[in-house]
């Protein structure tokens, strides 16, 4: 399937076609963050590389980095790469970049090549969604640590395709009114409302699918939209 994409994509940009795509990307489970300057040479696990961390990728080929905003990658000797790069993001292409390895970018990032022509793809809109929550550095704003009593919060169905049902079972809890505060992976406030009975339905059916964190009050919980 890869080498379908880059084939096509190669294709396109070798006749003359002005490539442009709307990126929504998911990071897998398997990718390994990167939260400190370092490097590493695997070719089976992808890099995520976190906002204002370097990284040098030493593997030879076939590989997938992601770069936060404010990233920056150095790539010592690549072959059939493919590149997510935030707006802010830095990549020097090492030794060589040609046809075979494939960038996606948005506005921003800065490119050193010194030898060689990638496929380069503009993206308007270059978001990452994340399969697993990500570890600080990688995150806009913190997400809410998972905290309290889990006794005292339920949410079911978990996973569920947009409607939660939420269950507070404290009524001492419930009598303060606390606030229900839904955070996505980036930590960014996307529900938010005044809890006033021991149930609340939650609607996320507008939501794309992936990791959400139900904050009420002192108790959080993680669901899963699918």
């Amino acid at each position: 399937m890869k080498t379908k994409q880059l084939l096509t994509i190669t294709m396109l940009a070798l006749c003359g076609v002005n490539v442009k795509a709307q990126c929504n990307i998911t990071i897998p489970a398997g990718a390994i963050p990167i939260t400190a300057s370092s490097s590493g040479s695997s070719n089976t696990q992808p890099y995520w590389i976190c906002s204002g961390i370097s990284f040098t990728y030493t593997g030879s080929s076939n590989n997938v980095l992601y770069l936060e905003n404010g990233a920056n990658a150095r790539l010592v000797n690549p072959s059939n790469m493919v590149i997510y790069m935030k707006s802010g993001s830095n990549l020097n292409g090492g030794l060589t970049l040609d046809a075979s390895d494939v960038i996606y970018f948005v506005t921003g990032p800065s490119i050193t090549n010194p030898g060689g022509v990638p496929t380069q793809i503009y993206c308007p809109v270059l978001t990452f969604s994340y399969t697993t929550a990500p570890p600080a550095g990688c995150t806009v704003t913190a997400v809410p640590e998972l905290s309290g009593n889990s006794n005292n919060l339920s949410v079911y169905p978990n996973p569920a395709h947009g409607i939660f049902e939420l269950v507070v079972t404290n009524d001492t809890f419930i009598k303060e009114k606390p606030e229900i505060k839904i955070y996505n992976v980036l930590g960014e406030i996307i529900y938010q409302t005044e809890m006033v009975n021991e149930k609340s339905e939650i609607d996320l059916a507008e939501q794309p699918a992936g990791i959400y964190f139900i904050k009420v009050g002192s108790l959080t919980k993680k669901i899963i939209k699918e």
